[in-house]
């Protein structure tokens, strides 16, 4: 495969690297709904598979639940909006509280966790 041409260092995070690219590239004025649920499945994903250091800060698991319900409010709405009939616009607070979540913002905490709790 052409992608073991890479050094492990850069393998093990690919795509935490992505999220970073993502977020330079996609989210300079607004994180999406989509993204907002991507990066909450993420986040999920990785601490489910390390569920070990989910407690290393009492907010982290606040955090990622939060990030969760933030998601699938997004997805939902976005859902609305395309299919449905009483569609009402997310308040100006949603976005706000969304750039939590942005892919920057969740890859750098996974980076960091990667990086200071390896596996």
């Amino acid at each position: 495969m052409l992608i073991n041409i890479l050094p492990n260092w850069i393998l093990f995070n690919l795509s935490i690297y992505g999220m970073i690219i993502i977020g330079y590239l996609v989210e300079r004025k607004f994180v999406s709904r989509i993204s907002l649920f991507a990066n909450s499945l993420a986040l999920n994903s990785f601490f489910f598979q390390r569920r070990d250091i989910l407690n290393i800060h009492p907010i982290l698991p606040l955090y990622v639940d939060l990030g969760l319900i933030w998601g699938v409010i997004g997805i939902f709405k976005y859902y609305e909006y395309f299919h449905g009939h009483n569609y009402k616009p997310l308040p100006k607070w949603y976005y706000k509280i969304g750039w939590l979540y942005s892919s920057i913002s969740v890859a750098l905490l996974l980076l960091f966790l990667q990086m200071n709790f390896p596996a």
